[in-house]
């Protein structure tokens, strides 16, 4: 009885991890589909999913160019209560082979680097997986 009991329940742990979400790329991003401008950002949890556009609309957003340089609009002050300032701030990137995404760019209190992974990239929405960030050295 105790080892039809261990089966059931390992079967059962091994169907729960089976239907869990993926939050890491399945295979290279290519560098070019992450080029142009990604706004209308959506959060859930560490996860953000931005929109493809062609430019910038009023909030914050991506400009991925090629050779690894970025415009970010974002917060142009240090409080965040409405009504929020956006500025673009130029800065640059780095995309890994395995679709991490590190994003270093000016900020009104100094440079930050953030570092995200790629969960998933189309024509239409980028989905990246917030890792970390803190003051660029």
């Amino acid at each position: 009885m105790r080892k039809i009991q261990t089966t059931f329940f390992m079967a059962a742990f091994m169907m729960l991890l089976g239907s869990c979400e993926r939050e890491t790329p399945d295979a290279k991003v290519p560098e070019e589909l992450l080029i142009g401008y990604w706004i209308s950002p959506e959060y859930h949890d560490s996860l953000i999913t931005y929109q493809k556009a062609d430019g910038f609309d009023y909030g914050p957003g991506f400009e991925f160019r090629m050779g690894g340089k970025l415009t970010e609009r974002k917060n142009d002050g240090w409080c965040g209560t409405p009504p929020v300032t956006y500025g673009n701030f130029d800065g640059t990137y780095t995309l890994s082979q395995e679709g991490m995404l590190e994003v270093v760019s000016p900020y009104w209190g100094g440079i930050i680097r953030t570092r995200f992974a790629i969960v998933s990239i189309d024509q239409t929405s980028l989905k990246l997986k917030f890792l970390e960030s803190g003051e660029a050295k």
